[in-house]
């Protein structure tokens, strides 16, 4: 499940947190669970897509283990709430190196059209001129090869949101359900089977599958070696999966703010002065 920053949204008209946790409250207070969701029906509906697909996950899978949903909404809710503040996090980051890069791209035209409105023509030192014209056309390819340098830039450090402890969140859930840890396990497999196919993993999403299931493997060893409550042990891994991916993709902005130093002193810099410097200075001297 991915998230796409030029699309989602934060702000719904329904906070999908908040219906949920109306929804947990009916069932706690003894309201069948057909009931309860056929009252908030119209509310779902305005769910974004990747929220009704996380919900109509959780809500299938603690129906189908006859456990009390109760507890997996409530959890639900809170992830979607730290998705919702994750996110506005990374759009603000990621949208201070976007907007440097679109403004010192447009720095050399507005040096043009200031210096033809002060009068030192380097419109016409380009039309005119030989050596003005090959200025602007060299200063306007090493522009186009910067934006293309900068856009590539931006597009390998785009975030984009998808859950990594969505899997221990289900694993969880059967475990609250009563299942042995193995059968939670395969429960919450079968759950997620339709939404993650192996044979179409990338080698990330690959990894992340690794890691996940090393996490898995970890809270079992230790709820075998202390005793503790591995239904807790699992909800905290999977906390802690979405800290770290917060965390990576934070480097990752902070690293393009570094990277895009670079396009812009190689490549924008030095097309400000072809297409800018250098025709005010021949529009100056042919005056």
């Amino acid at each position: 499940m991915k998230f796409d920053l030029s699309t989602t949204q934060v702000g719904f008209a329904v906070r999908p947190a908040e219906t949920i946790r109306k929804l947990s409250g009916l069932l706690a207070a003894g309201v069948p669970a057909n009931q309860a969701y056929a009252h908030f029906q119209a509310e779902f509906d305005q769910f974004s897509s990747e929220a009704q697909e996380q919900f109509q996950q959780t809500w299938v899978l603690a129906q189908n283990l006859g456990g009390a949903p109760t507890h997996a909404l409530n959890r639900l809710a809170e992830v979607l709430d730290f998705q919702a503040a994750q996110l506005v996090q990374i759009q603000l980051a990621y949208a201070a190196p976007k907007a440097t890069a679109r403004l010192v791209m447009g720095l050399p035209f507005f040096a043009l059209i200031l210096g033809q409105l002060l009068g030192l023509n380097p419109i016409g030192a380009i039309t005119d001129s030989p050596i003005g014209f090959i200025s602007f056309a060299l200063g306007l390819i090493l522009l186009v090869l910067g934006q293309l340098w900068v856009q590539n830039l931006l597009e390998k450090a785009k975030p984009t949101h998808h859950d990594p402890g969505q899997f221990l969140d289900a694993v969880a859930i059967g475990l609250a359900a009563g299942l042995d840890p193995t059968r939670a396990e395969i429960e919450a497999r079968n759950s997620l089977i339709s939404s993650t196919s192996p044979e179409s993993e990338s080698a990330a999403a690959l990894l992340e599958r690794q890691v996940t299931e090393q996490k898995l493997r970890e809270c079992q060893q230790l709820a075998l070696t202390t005793g503790s409550s591995i239904r807790h042990l699992v909800a905290d891994a999977a906390q802690g999966l979405r800290e770290a991916q917060r965390f990576s993709q934070s480097q990752q902005i902070n690293r393009l703010q570094i990277r895009l130093m670079l396009p812009l002193g190689l490549s924008t810099l030095p097309a400000f002065v072809l297409l800018a410097v250098a025709p005010m200075a021949l529009g100056m001297l042919t005056q």
